[in-house]
């Protein structure tokens, strides 16, 4: 008999959270993640797009759920994220969001096939949250810089991000209309 996904609600997320030792800092970080998201799937539902948003919302708070063991012990948050989902909540596209939230690896048709699948809505949402405050991508991505861009690797890896970021917000845009006020 196949294992059903359990999709966890905030308070679930928030026991997920515990079970990692997640800081406070991510805590905040991702909670202002899920607001955005929540904000996407409200213009989402009233252009008339069905909207899981159960797993939007539990996709935004666990998608930096290895960040504190990765600062503390090195390597993916990303990668380790995802693994952490899955076994959690035995979702794929849960898991698959939280891979995919720091850098998307699919071509641009993907994207502008279908600007909400939930990798896209994750990455983009993460994408507009300076600490636990939404801000503009450019400003997001000027506090990347300043904080990650310490080689030339990087920098280079970060302005990818930056320009499929741009491309992604002009995406859901033509989809859900203007972003820059969501708060």
């Amino acid at each position: 008999m196949p294992v059903r996904p359990f999709i966890p609600n905030r308070r679930e997320c928030e026991a997920i959270w515990d079970k990692y030792d997640m800081l406070e800092g991510v805590r905040a970080h991702s909670l202002a993640v899920a607001r955005v998201a929540a904000c996407m799937a409200d213009r989402a539902e009233e252009k008339g797009f069905s909207v899981d948003r159960a797993s939007w919302e539990a996709a935004a708070l666990l998608h930096d759920i290895a960040k504190t063991y990765t600062i503390r012990c090195g390597g993916s948050h990303a990668q380790l994220g995802a693994m952490w989902a899955m076994q959690e909540t035995r979702a794929p596209w849960i898991a698959q969001a939280v891979l995919f939230h720091v850098s998307v690896p699919w071509p641009e048709k993907v994207l502008e096939a279908n600007p909400l699948l939930l990798p896209f809505v994750i990455s983009y949402a993460d994408k507009r949250v300076k600490f636990d405050q939404v801000v503009s991508l450019e400003e997001r991505f000027r506090d990347l810089f300043a904080r990650y861009g310490l080689n030339e690797a990087k920098m280079s890896s970060i302005d990818r991000n930056r320009d499929f970021g741009f491309k992604m917000e002009r995406e859901l845009e033509r989809v859900l209309g203007p972003l820059q006020n969501i708060r």
